[in-house]
This record gives structure tokens, C-alpha cells and sequence, in this order.
């Protein structure tokens, strides 16, 4: 009897380990090869058809190329989810919440990895060689609505599973210190509210939609009263409309269309990340779908398909994704993907490394 208690017990463990490794590891693995899926396609509107033979370049990726504008080799990822990855290697040694030294340690160990900065956006090159050199905090930050920290934000979601409104908090005090708008906080917000309920393991797919919406309109709120830039398009319900596009049916490229015409695709925080609820939205049960989606949408897809692939990932685990994809991302990116995982597991949910 004592023998099959304990046997019990492991088992249980083991179950729950299992389940909170699995979503995180989907989000990852989501996220990365949502970014480098996306990377080839930003800005020609091309359906859906393009997007298996992107997935095949992708995971053909030894002797390919890219060809769209980033100039990386297919598999490699962008800023969008390679930031990401450096947030969730600095939380775990975060004991005292976030700070600015926290957050500047992100981007500076970021830049030297890899051909990263030299492929990034002209406002992250801008931050990295600022903080080098010391500048004080207020120079640094971005102006206007950025999605930059809603791309990378979704590993504080992963470590507040269920607690909606610490990872609104904790997106806003990040976003805070790498931008000025109230609507790149909200963004921010948004996507670690909705990460924080996938974590859950009873979530379904309207749950994490809602959370998104509440994300966006609690996550102004608090970044106003810390100072942001107020104004701009509402976050909040740049996302319910493109939750109900998404719901409302009809094919894919009939969704898309409408995305674009009345949320937009671009590089606003009040648009892509919209986009990309209304995307999950269109896809129920189905990630590889709204992968699919966020690779032919145009513009800004590799932000657009990473948080689709972050949020579906934690949602609808690893398993959703084929396996092969793991081993592209490593390879390409000499990432770790399973560790960093464990690492996450460990710090926030006490499970061994």
C-alpha cells in the first residue's frame, strides 16, 4: 500500500509537471517559429496559399535562404521572439521584480548574440547603443505606439499562471521602461494577460480572449497613472472588433482581408497585436491555421504570427506543432528551447531544472 501511495504521488507530480512544461514549451516553440515563419512575408499580400511553402522552407532550412526582406536564413528568428528569449534567461535570475538594470540586461546581452542587432529594427539599435553608453533612462525610450514590447513580453504571462493582473503589471512595469505610449503598455498587457490564462490547464480558447480584452483596457489604465503618453487608437477595442472579424466566419483569406482593412497589419501596437487576437479568434482548435493566417496576412507577420504562435502554443501545447520545428529552431539559432523551459518551470513553479 505504501508502495502504490508513493507510486501515486509520482505519478500526480509527474502530471502536472508535464502540463505546465508542455504549455510553456508550446509557447516557445509557437513563438519562434511563428517569428521565423513570418520573417520572409512583410509586405505583399500573398493568401494562403504561399504559406505551406513557407512552412517547407522552413523546415527544409539547412540549404535555404529566406526571401523576403530580413535577409536571414529560413529558421533563423528576428527581434520578435530573440528578445523574448533573453527576457525569459534574465527573469529567472530576477529576485527583486523588474528594474531598469533588469530590463537593460535584456538588450544588451541580446545585442551579442549572434547577427541579431545588426538585423533589427533601426529604434532597437538606437536603445542598445544608447544604454552602451550610458544614457539616462527617459532618452532611451521608444515614442509612439510600438509593438516591441508586446512581441517580447509573453514570458512574464508564462510565470504568473492564472494572475491575470500581476502579469498586467508586470507587462506595464517592463513597457515602462522601453516606451512612452499608454497603447504600447496596453498591447504589452494584453498579450501577458492572455498567457497567464492559457497557463491554466482547464482554459479554453474564449477564456484567453477575454483576458486579452481586459489585458488591454487594465493595462492603459496603469500605464497612465505611471505616466504614459495617453492617446492613440484603444487597444482594448482594436481587439474585440478583431475578435468578432475572427468569429464571424468565412474562408481564411475573407478574414484576412478584413483584418487588414479595419485593424491593420503594421507595426502600431494598436494594430498588429489586435490582429493577431483576431487571428486565434478565426482558428479555434486549430494552430497550425492560424500560423498559417499570420504568415499570409502581410506586413508585420513575424510580430503577428510569433504572438499568435506564443499564445496558441501555451493554449494547445507543444504537440500542436510538428516536431521537427524544435529541432530548426535549435539548430538554426544554437537555442535551447527544452531548457529554457525547464529553467522557467523551475523558477516559477518549483519543479527541478
Amino acid at each position: 500500500l505504501f508502495y502504490t501511495v508513493i507510486q501515486f504521488r509520482k505519478t500526480a507530480q509527474k502530471k502536472i509537471r508535464k502540463n505546465i512544461y508542455d504549455k510553456i514549451l508550446g509557447a516557445f516553440l509557437g513563438a519562434a517559429s511563428g517569428d521565423a515563419l513570418g520573417a520572409p512575408e512583410k509586405e505583399d499580400v500573398s493568401g494562403m496559399d504561399h504559406a505551406e511553402r513557407y512552412i517547407k522552407i522552413f523546415t527544409e532550412y539547412a540549404e535555404k535562404d529566406n526571401e523576403g526582406d530580413s535577409g536571414l536564413k529560413a529558421g533563423c528568428v528576428t527581434e520578435a521572439f530573440s528578445l523574448a528569449y533573453f527576457l525569459a534567461l534574465e527573469m529567472v535570475k530576477w529576485s527583486g521584480g523588474i528594474s531598469e538594470g533588469g530590463v537593460r540586461n535584456v538588450f544588451l546581452k541580446w545585442a551579442e548574440y549572434l547577427n541579431y542587432l545588426e538585423f533589427a529594427d533601426q529604434e532597437i539599435k538606437d536603445m542598445v547603443k544608447a544604454w552602451k553608453n550610458d544614457f539616462r533612462e527617459q532618452d532611451i525610450r521608444i515614442k509612439g505606439s510600438s509593438n516591441k514590447a508586446a512581441m517580447m513580453i509573453f514570458p512574464i504571462g508564462l510565470a504568473n499562471e492564472g494572475n491575470c493582473l500581476k502579469a498586467i503589471q508586470d507587462a506595464v512595469d517592463f513597457t515602462m521602461h522601453i516606451c512612452t505610449s499608454g497603447s504600447s503598455a496596453a498591447a504589452a498587457a494584453a498579450v501577458a494577460a492572455a498567457a497567464a490564462r492559457a497557463m491554466e490547464p482547464e482554459t479554453v480558447l474564449d477564456d484567453v480572449l477575454e483576458a486579452g480584452m481586459w489585458g488591454g483596457a487594465e493595462g492603459y489604465r496603469i500605464s497612465l497613472e505611471n505616466g504614459a503618453a495617453a492617446g492613440g487608437a484603444s487597444v482594448e477595442k482594436r481587439i474585440r472588433l478583431a475578435i468578432d472579424i475572427g468569429r464571424r466566419g468565412g474562408s481564411p483569406e475573407e478574414i484576412m482581408e478584413e483584418l487588414r482593412d479595419l485593424i491593420g497589419t503594421g507595426y502600431a501596437a494598436t494594430e498588429s497585436i489586435p490582429c493577431a487576437f483576431g487571428i486565434l479568434a478565426a482558428c479555434p482548435d486549430d494552430l497550425m491555421q492560424a500560423i498559417k493566417m499570420g504568415i499570409s496576412i502581410c506586413n508585420e507577420t513575424s510580430v503577428i504570427t510569433s504572438v499568435v504562435g506564443a499564445l496558441g502554443g501555451c493554449l494547445y501545447g507543444s504537440k500542436k506543432m510538428p516536431k521537427e520545428w524544435l529541432e530548426v529552431i535549435n539548430g538554426v539559432n544554437n537555442f535551447d528551447l527544452e531548457w529554457v523551459t525547464r529553467s522557467v518551470s523551475a523558477e516559477y513553479y518549483e519543479e527541478e531544472r
